[in-house]
């Protein structure tokens, strides 16, 4: 098994929202395999609906889905949610959305060669699916019709679509490559 472990401690100042073409916060790196789990870690507490953190599986600015810490005003405190764009059509599963603790969590990323799926944990060993699976096809030049290319990459992302100076401080990014089932 091939695994590449950045330990770092890396502040993310959220800027715009992952759409625009300009000023978007992603620290990614490609999808190099269809079998892989990416985790990290991850401090943030939104204080506003504007702003969010997470783990994002990042096509281009048109497609992507991205497990998120965000703050919610209807729950009334941080939250869990994963939101997907799909060739620019936005989609939040809100029936799958968690209410969470201000404190750090785990975060994670599988890709299952067709199949790709979120899990959160507080300790980082006992992790909890969140979401919906995703086709992975869905990141590939033949399913895309908008956007600006980039590739498919996993990453870290943070936005504060108020300010711009809201941040998330990431601790580690693990991708690992994991042997087919």
């Amino acid at each position: 098994m091939d695994a590449d472990l950045c330990a770092f401690d890396a502040c993310i100042c959220g800027t715009q929202s992952r759409t625009p073409l300009n000023r978007v916060s992603i620290l990614a790196r490609k999808l190099t395999s269809l079998h892989v789990r990416i985790t990290t870690k991850m401090e943030f507490q939104p204080e506003i609906y504007q702003h969010s953190a997470g783990l994002i599986l990042y096509y281009d600015n048109m497609n992507y889905i991205n497990l998120r810490k965000y703050y919610s005003q209807t729950l009334g405190q941080s939250a869990l949610s994963v939101v997907s764009l799909e060739n620019g059509v936005k989609t939040e599963y809100v029936d799958t959305r968690i209410p969470v603790k201000d404190v750090p969590v785990y975060l994670r990323l599988y890709v299952d060669g067709r199949e790709s799926w979120f899990e959160w944990s507080y300790e980082g060993t006992a992790y909890q699916k969140i979401g919906r699976i995703f086709h992975t096809a869905h990141f590939s030049d033949e399913y895309c019709k908008y956007g600006e290319f980039t590739g498919t990459m996993a990453g870290l992302t943070c936005a504060d679509r108020m300010f711009h100076r809201h941040y998330a401080d990431f601790d580690f990014f693990e991708y690992k490559e994991v042997f087919e089932r």
